[in-house]
């Protein structure tokens, strides 16, 4: 269940990214507890990002709790991937499980547009484009278009 529950997760966040579960991967660290991950980029052999759930690592210093980790290997990456084309600034996009914003990323981004998501609610970032809810739809402004 929990592994139907993350592949569903990331397909609703991320559709057009394909998912390839492998029961029997052995690849991982002794502390790890549950699910390991790999991240692939079409066309290269190796992964460039690796992660996996740990739990009572933070034990020793009074904080046992659940945890998740993952570290990307930057230069793999950056070696993968086609430099993103910097014509148009980023879109900014709020935090939410709001189906039509899912939607509307999902479309911005098919359409070739870099979409960040905000994860700490910053208000801050200046000189980018921002996702805004207007009358319940999800429409993009530009920097000096939104109020706060």
């Amino acid at each position: 269940d929990d592994l139907d529950t993350v592949v569903a997760r990331v397909r609703q966040v991320c559709p057009a990214v394909s998912i390839y579960v492998d029961l029997t991967e052995l690849r991982g660290f002794r502390y790890h507890t549950g699910l390991v991950f790999a991240v692939y980029v079409e066309g290269r052999g190796s992964s460039v990002a690796k992660g996996g759930r740990y739990d009572n690592i933070g034990a020793v210093f009074g904080r046992d709790r659940p945890a998740t980790g993952f570290a990307i290997d930057l230069k793999a990456l950056v070696d993968a991937i086609a430099p993103p084309s910097l014509e148009r600034s980023p879109i900014v996009a709020p935090r939410s499980e709001d189906p039509a914003l899912l939607a509307k990323i999902t479309a911005l981004r098919e359409a070739g547009r870099i979409v960040m998501v905000d994860l700490e609610s910053n208000t801050q970032l200046i000189g980018v484009e921002s996702l805004v809810n207007q009358a319940g739809e999800w429409v993009v402004v530009a920097a000096n278009e939104v109020s706060e």
